[in-house]
């Protein structure tokens, strides 16, 4: 069910980049982001939570078809404040599919089997709108802060795609040392094989002399149907 995967670090792209917004003091704040396939391939995705009691996220998971998008909406679950919000995560987990049409039971078995090299992961933080110009002007962080937690999220984002292509390319490092170990493997069987038979022929050869080629032909065919064909020719 999976698509290669050997380029996770263009899955998707998310916008906003790095942050999920809510309005301040805003009762049951929504934040939407879009999340946009950017594969060659179906993607299917998923949404976690450091806090899942906080948060309703419709819709938690699907499949994106290929050059499209998708927006999530966050949504405040009741008596929740978004001042409580701000020490919480989101992780957008993303795979390449090979079709667009898979339902809820297959995608839950899609993200038990699918293994950690690849799986493409993007980091949300949850952040407040810019607060009304009074509070601002009484506030004691920088203004500088934003673009600079923002620069943070991106690094981290980053980070994470050099880590899944490092993961890829160890990946890919194995399976062709599992490959070059059996062809070798394969080349010593055919050149035991080629040895054994070469060793029946010459035994075949003597005892032709003693016992006459009939007898010899059918102990040959019966031991090794390969060597009594290039006996047959040779005779």
């Amino acid at each position: 069910m999976v698509c290669g995967s050997s380029q996770l670090v263009d899955l998707i792209s998310v916008c906003p980049y790095g942050e999920v917004r809510f309005k301040c003091d805003a009762p049951r704040s929504r934040a939407p982001f879009t999340i946009t396939n950017t594969h060659r391939c179906p993607v299917a995705f998923k949404i976690k939570t450091t806090s899942p009691e906080k948060f309703r996220v419709r819709p938690s998971c699907g499949v994106i078809a290929c050059g499209c998008s998708i927006t999530v909406e966050v949504a405040l679950c009741e008596g929740v404040s978004p001042r409580h919000v701000l020490c919480d995560k989101f992780l957008v987990v993303a795979t390449p599919v090979q079709r667009e049409n898979i339902c809820q039971k297959e995608l839950c078995r899609l993200w038990k089997c699918v293994p950690q090299e690849q799986r493409f992961e993007h980091r949300l933080r949850c952040v407040l709108d810019a607060e009304p110009a009074p509070a601002r002007a009484c506030a004691d962080v920088p203004s500088s802060g934003l673009p600079l937690r923002c620069l943070a999220d991106k690094l981290e984002c980053l980070m994470d795609r050099v880590c899944a292509r490092q993961r890829l390319v160890e990946r890919s490092a194995r399976l062709q040392e599992q490959n070059h170990r059996l062809i070798t493997s394969c080349l010593y069987i055919l050149a035991a094989l080629a040895v054994a038979n070469a060793v029946l022929i010459l035994i075949a050869y003597r005892a032709v002399s003693e016992y006459g080629g009939g007898l010899v032909f059918g102990l040959i065919r019966r031991v090794s149907p390969s060597c009594a064909s290039l006996w047959s020719w040779l005779l």
